[in-house]
């Protein structure tokens, strides 16, 4: 008689793994990945205002600072909102609900009441993180694409920038090359080793004298050579104190720089763009913490409204 193999147990992989593929069903993994892009998004918007904030750390040194007031106080109420919102959903949303997530995982004692578990664990994620709302949802889409448009436009402004910069430190090559100048050109600067070197020499080159007294200093004074003497000391006084030509270079081409710069952010297309951010931003995130108002009475999103308006500007209560 023919014996058939027997099948043998399934190892605890093999049921770890069935487990797995009953409770990770299509639905579970496009809640997680819907989550998961809301997070990120917000990441990816930060990156991009960061990147704006590092390109203008060139200009730190220049005197351009209250020009650019606007844009840095934009950008930095964006990077708060983006800040919190991260927060938010890290750490007073997905965190809270794992925790309690852990011991009824747990506690249950068969596979149907973990994936109940999961699944009001995503339920609860998805409604505090406003990935539920559409109506939420466009407006944080609006804001967001706020924030890049103008993360994009700071890029294009500092790329005028950049090249006003470049143009200075190629001006400051000019004056240090050795070429023949045009007629009517200034006269290259004298090295600071090579003018201290002249002065020395000029001491040397003049007698030595003593101070006269009170009652002799007209008679001392017409001694031979008091004229050289006289000479020497008027140009020891001008060489003191006096800053070289590559001292002054520097400060030079933060001049001619801050002044073109000025210029470029002077520009009635740069202030009103500028403007139109500030008035688009603010008036999208007024909507959104309306919004979150009437949702926050009795949830969770009563703290991210009091991390929005922690100054109470927009009407809102700080808690």
């Amino acid at each position: 008689m023919r014996q058939h193999a027997r099948t043998p147990p399934p190892s605890p992989r093999s049921r770890a793994a069935r487990a797995a593929q009953l409770s990770v069903a299509p639905r579970v993994c496009a809640v997680c990945a819907r989550a998961r892009r809301g997070c990120c998004e917000c990441r990816h918007v930060e990156r991009q205002l960061s990147g704006a904030w590092l390109s203008q750390q060139a200009l730190k040194e220049l005197p351009v600072a209250r020009a650019l007031f606007p844009a840095y106080s934009l950008r930095q109420r964006m990077v708060h909102l983006l800040h919190n919102l991260q927060y938010f959903m890290a750490f007073e949303v997905i965190e809270p609900r794992w925790h309690e997530l852990e011991p009824q995982v747990l506690r249950a004692s068969s596979v149907d009441e973990v994936i109940a578990r999961h699944n009001d664990f995503l339920d609860a994620c998805l409604k505090e993180t406003m990935l539920r709302d559409a109506a939420l949802l466009k407006m944080l889409a609006r804001l967001l694409t706020i924030c890049v448009i103008f993360a994009d436009f700071t890029a294009v402004v500092m790329t005028s920038v950049d090249a006003v910069l470049a143009a200075a430190e190629l001006s400051h090559q000019n004056v240090r090359d050795d070429s023949p100048r045009a007629p009517g050109a200034s006269k290259p600067a004298m090295p600071q080793g090579k003018r201290r070197r002249m002065h020395i020499a000029v001491r040397r080159a003049a007698p030595a004298r003593a101070r006269p007294p009170a009652c002799a200093r007209v008679v001392a004074s017409r001694r031979p050579g008091w004229r050289a003497r006289e000479r020497a000391d008027a140009a020891s006084r001008r060489l003191r104190g006096r800053p070289t030509a590559a001292a002054r270079a520097p400060l030079r081409r933060r001049q001619v720089a801050s002044t073109h710069i000025r210029a470029i952010l002077a520009e009635k297309d740069y202030i009103n763009s500028v403007l139109r951010f500030e008035e688009n931003f603010t008036s999208n995130l007024t909507e959104l913490i309306a919004k979150l108002q009437l949702h926050s009475k009795d949830g969770v999103l009563a703290n991210l409204v009091a991390r929005l308006d922690c100054s109470g500007h927009f009407g809102t209560s700080p808690l």
